[in-house]
């Protein structure tokens, strides 16, 4: 099985890319901008019979839920036209499979925790908009066709090279420069928190999933245990062997 990896130096992508190196798979990870045209000239390089086995795992695209919702314009382009683009691409290049890695976000506040893929989406702000809309337009593309779409809803991933804007990061460097108190806009959010090298093995066990032509399914990746900001920074704490001072609230 080849697995290309659009998104391929990016964060998740070098987990994937590193994942696949260990088990021996063969794989092409793809920069960002190789979509649209680029994509294509990759993908007709590949010979047809290579093509036919082939796997798209896609994770280009914005990835930062607060530039989705400063810049909803960025989140169209990136999230759902970038899918477009790349799925596109894959049928018309005739690919076996395009794992499609989607958001947890896309559910929305629940009372009833950990979530089921049974549970309509309930998306909140740009950014979990724009990736059910990805989503749903791969959905309604593949319908009828020869490839397969496997749609991965991630929890919040976490490891090194984390981006800059997320919870953890924000945490970790307010710590290091032990400021009193730690402020974060919130302290109520409660999110699953899942390691980026775990993430990566899951979507490449969904990558070797037999396919179903011209289906879509949906598979949540995550633990499945929800943890406050507030328990969060106190794990934190212990790990750094910092006092414990609370934090506050800038909201």
């Amino acid at each position: 099985m080849l697995v290309l990896v659009s998104g391929g130096t990016g964060f998740l992508g070098r987990a994937v890319a590193a994942a696949l190196e260990r088990q021996g798979a063969e794989s092409l990870p793809l920069d960002r901008s190789r979509s649209g045209e680029a994509l294509r000239r990759v993908l007709a390089s590949l010979p047809r019979a290579r093509r036919g086995q082939a796997v798209m795992i896609h994770l280009a695209g914005l990835a930062d839920p607060r530039s989705a919702q400063e810049h909803p314009e960025r989140a169209l382009d990136e999230i759902v036209g970038l899918t477009a683009r790349t799925v596109e691409a894959c049928l018309r290049y005739g690919l076996a499979k395009c794992v499609l890695v989607s958001s947890g976000m896309v559910y929305g506040p629940q009372p009833v925790q950990p979530v089921t893929e049974e549970v309509p989406p309930n998306p909140q702000g740009a950014y979990a908009g724009a990736k059910l809309a990805a989503e749903l337009l791969a959905q309604g593309r593949v319908a009828g066709e020869r490839m397969s779409l496997e749609i991965v809803r991630m929890a919040n991933i976490v490891g090194p090279g984390m981006g800059e804007r997320t919870v953890i990061h924000e945490l970790l460097a307010q710590m290091k420069q032990r400021r009193e108190p730690v402020v974060v806009q919130s302290l109520r959010p409660r999110r699953d928190y899942l390691h980026v090298s775990d993430a990566a093995e899951a979507l490449i066990a969904v990558a070797r999933l037999p396919g179903l032509p011209g289906t879509t399914r949906r598979f949540n990746a995550g633990t499945g245990i929800g943890t406050s900001v507030l328990e969060l920074y106190r794990h934190l704490c212990a790990v750094t062997g910092r006092a414990p001072a609370e934090p506050q609230e800038s909201g």
